[in-house]
């Protein structure tokens, strides 16, 4: 289908809104630059995960359990992908909020892109409620990554630490879990997914707007 300018301006809208937030809790150009490569790099890892999805899934029937143990998990971990692929190993990522912020933005970036497919299959009314809740979703759900994410590459340890893992899984199930909800229910699965989104939005939000952006050497 052939999008034209004005639906791609609002499939991205979301997106560029939430991506500006977590931009500006990074600490100068060269950290905002790493924080804009790195919603790209979350875009590119939608399709990524489409591609895995129809691998493991087969393209069959979709039912609520491949959505809670396949599809938001995987999701999950190729937004994870797109963050520790290049921001976490930079040198730009030096401070405990840098986590959440760099999550959040790979996290945009992959929403954003999905956001587009959606408007390319089924037009501008998902964007009505779908698109902007997705998106703040998908935020949160890498924030709640991201804040693991932080604390252990500021404090030196190995990518491989449990707070990380528990934080990809933990993730990984709420995403489940909201796709769960609107597969079962339909249309109206986007009433609890919508509590779902405020209640983890709120905490992510925090997590963002009030995290620990000392530079690690200040004592």
């Amino acid at each position: 289908m052939l999008l034209f300018p004005a639906q791609v301006g609002i499939a991205f809208a979301p997106g560029f809104l939430l991506l500006g937030f977590c931009l500006r809790r990074l600490n100068g150009r060269g950290a905002r630059g790493v924080g804009l490569l790195t919603f790209l790099l979350g875009m590119g890892a939608t399709p990524v995960a489409g591609l895995l999805e129809g691998v493991l899934l087969g393209g069959g029937e979709v039912e609520w359990w491949k959505m809670v143990l396949v599809v938001g998990p995987l999701e999950e971990v190729c937004k994870f992908g797109a963050v520790w692929g290049y921001a976490y190993r930079s040198r730009w990522f030096e401070r405990p909020g840098d986590g959440p912020a760099y999550a959040g933005a790979g996290s945009v970036g992959f929403a954003s892109l999905e956001n587009l497919l959606y408007v390319g299959g089924h037009g501008l009314d998902v964007m009505l409620v779908r698109g902007p809740v997705t998106t703040v979703f998908h935020l949160a759900t890498g924030v709640v990554w991201g804040w693991f994410l932080g604390r252990r590459r500021v404090a030196g340890a190995r990518l491989g630490g449990p707070g990380v893992a528990v934080g990809v899984v933990l993730a990984g199930l709420l995403h489940g879990g909201f796709n769960g909800l609107v597969t079962v229910l339909g249309d109206w699965g986007m009433v609890p997914a919508g509590l779902m989104t405020v209640v983890l939005g709120w905490w992510a939000w925090g997590r963002l707007k009030g995290g620990d952006n000392s530079h690690p050497r200040e004592g």
